[in-house]
């Protein structure tokens, strides 16, 4: 029962609350360690005409699609999770900023077709919300960059 409370039912991905969690047991555990984890959040390029032109169920197959495409992607010990609506979260423990934009890479070559704009972060020792807070906004600025315009 909690393994179905825990799951998006259309993507099979953890949901926000669970990968959330999740992370807050592992960040309690990092403080032993010599590296520091880093955080991705990836939301997808123009998915509302998805939804607008051809319909929420074509929207809901490519979501599916590309998380069950991104789960071969990533590597063993990273967590994807859906973080809503077609907003990913990617926690990679162990993995200096650097090595994370390589995964996002490797995750872009495993469906090409759709874009997304991503915000990565490293972890500085703060509380998990503004972690992700400052993840997020990384993510916006990385959609402002790619369509042209101000930061403001």
């Amino acid at each position: 029962m909690q393994q179905l409370a825990d799951l998006d039912p259309l993507t099979g991905l953890l949901r926000r609350g669970a990968f959330l969690a999740y992370i807050q047991d592992d960040l309690d555990l990092v403080r032993r360690r010599t590296s520091m984890p880093s955080l991705a959040m990836l939301d997808l390029d123009g998915f509302k005409e998805i939804n607008d032109t051809i319909g929420h169920s074509a929207g809901d197959a490519v979501l599916a699609r590309l998380a069950q495409a991104w789960t071969t992607g990533v590597r063993n010990g990273d967590v994807l999770g859906r973080y809503g609506g077609d907003e990913f979260a990617l926690y990679m423990p162990n993995t200096s900023i650097a090595d994370a934009y390589a995964v996002l890479r490797r995750l872009e070559q495993v469906h090409p077709d759709v874009t997304w704009s991503a915000g990565v972060t490293e972890w500085h020792g703060e509380p998990l919300g503004e972690w992700i807070e400052r993840t997020d906004r990384a993510m916006y600025e990385d959609k402002r960059t790619r369509r042209g315009e101000a930061a403001s």
